[in-house]
């Protein structure tokens, strides 16, 4: 189960429904299939038998109180005082709007548009869709380490399953929304071979009626931590971009991986104007008014409240591996410092610090233990994320850095390098014997993939069982609750 699941309740931005054409609209929920005569007899590469295709958009996904709201491109939104925006994945029309708003009409600016998704979407009638299995509409399917040729190989395969099913229907697809009940209804839709396109083939026609755009395919599992080679590619395209041009990512809603990408579009900005980690005490001419020092590590406030205090230091991201990584990284505590100010200046949708304790006091009052699972399993991808980004903020801020000179070490080299890094790491996943876990909620597995906290090939470390100390604050069910524990000091101390 994803963090999209443990959040359903939230989940659901209108379509555009003038661009759809209703044959027929049957309700089919979660817990059924859709008519065997069509999903169990498809029989494409990518639309495989029992699989469906959703709506991309959802009741209820749009922010209403993000401006400017534009029609078909939801939770649009601006880093104050920076060329960086994030979106959800827009309709057609819903492009041409931002690009509009973004002022790339007639080659007058030219946008860098980065699609952060790893699941393979098709655009069919303006609208976008991906892939769902029909008997879990709501959970994306994942294609961790895939590579961006390998996700539009599989889009360009894609739009041929459907134009070939289409052909057997008399040029209609069944595909699937949901409506405001979050039950999944299916659709038909009238399609002609024009009707149907890849995102690449999107871009490309946008840029032939005029669009200084430019379309980068990232693609980045769901609620997970980019890998290395992500950062390596937009390194290269963010480190110099067009003069004036503006820097766009998406997701599905705008919310994780967008967030991600601004933050790291952010940071690259803020580094070819500073050299140093160390945040300035007062506002500089050519920076953003925001980029300054707290005069405190965030999430310090000193007060006499145990709960208060608590509360604030796992907002601040003050879990034991994070203080583990900012001993052994030179800088360590200036870079969290930088890397949370940046964090609170794209956390429009999602603040990537905060979202960790957010899960983790869900956590602490979910009495079901296949959901509490779920929620721990996105608390620790969540932390996993915050801590790989505190680590490229030390990377990217290192004296003499310089992505364009050959001997700059690549992140993944400069991480190997610091074996240490993997080791605090593994902490993230907690074990030891306070980590038990009932027969129906496994623990999770330490073997699995950290992303760029994957521990050098021929490293014969294992984890030892040393880590942030696990208290057990709740038993319930067989399960132990549990909570990584937090000093109430400074983060410096």
């Amino acid at each position: 189960m994803t963090g999209k699941e443990a959040d359903s309740v939230e989940q659901s931005a209108s379509t555009d429904s003038n661009s759809r054409t209703a044959l027929s609209r049957v309700s089919f929920g979660t817990s059924r299939a859709l008519p065997d005569h069509i999903v169990a007899r498809r029989t494409g590469n990518v639309l495989i038998k029992h699989t469906i295709l959703k709506s991309d958009h959802f009741p209820g996904c749009q922010n209403k109180k993000l401006l400017p709201l534009i029609e078909g491109a939801p939770n649009f939104r601006q880093v104050p005082e920076l060329p960086v925006y994030g979106v959800a994945i827009p309709t057609v029309s819903g492009m041409r709007l931002v690009l509009d708003e973004l002022g790339a009409a007639q080659g007058q600016r030219r946008v860098m548009w980065f699609n952060m998704r790893e699941e393979p979407v098709i655009y069919i009638n303006g609208n976008p869709y991906v892939v769902r299995e029909a008997n879990k509409p709501f959970a994306n399917l994942e294609y961790t380490g895939i590579d961006r040729s390998r996700v539009e190989d599989m889009e360009n395969r894609l739009k041929q399953d459907v134009l070939q099913e289409a052909a057997q229907y008399n040029n209609q697809i069944l595909v699937a929304h949901e409506n405001d009940d979050f039950q999944v209804v299916e659709q038909w839709e009238a399609v002609t071979e024009v009707d149907v396109q890849t995102p690449l083939e999107v871009y490309r026609e946008l840029s032939d009626y005029g669009y200084e755009v430019e379309y980068t395919r990232v693609p980045v599992t769901d609620e997970k931590a980019p890998k290395e080679k992500d950062f390596a590619l937009l390194m290269r395209r963010l480190w110099k971009p067009p003069e004036g041009a503006a820097l766009i990512f998406n997701c599905q809603m705008g919310r994780g991986r967008t967030s991600t990408g601004m933050i790291i579009a952010s940071m690259l900005h803020l580094r070819r104007h500073v050299k140093s980690v160390v945040m300035p005490a007062e506002p500089q001419e050519g920076l953003p008014s925001w980029f300054v020092s707290k005069g405190a590590v965030h999430g310090s406030p000193m007060r006499s409240s145990s709960d208060v205090s608590l509360e604030a230091e796992l907002k601040g991201g003050k879990y034991g591996v994070v203080r583990s990584l900012l001993r052994v990284l030179e800088g360590g505590t200036a870079s969290k410092a930088l890397l949370d100010t940046v964090i609170d200046a794209c956390n429009a949708m999602q603040n990537l610090r905060e979202a960790i304790a957010g899960y983790r006091g869900r956590l602490m009052h979910e009495g079901n233990d296949v959901k509490r699972n779920a929620l721990l399993q996105v608390c620790l991808e969540y932390l996993e994320r915050y801590y790989v980004l505190i680590a490229f903020t030390a990377y990217l801020f290192e004296p003499g850095f310089n992505p364009e000179s050959h001997h700059q070490a690549s992140l993944a080299h400069w991480m190997k390098r610091r074996p240490e890094l993997y080791r605090s790491a593994m902490e993230v996943r907690p074990t030891g014997p306070a980590a038990h876990y009932s027969a129906t909620c496994e623990p999770p597995s330490r073997s699995r993939s950290c992303g760029v906290l994957r521990g050098p090939p021929d490293s014969s470390d294992r984890y030892s069982g040393r880590g942030p100390a696990l208290k057990p604050l709740q038993q319930a069910g067989g399960l132990v609750l549990l909570s990584w524990s937090v000093k109430m000091t400074s983060v410096g101390s």
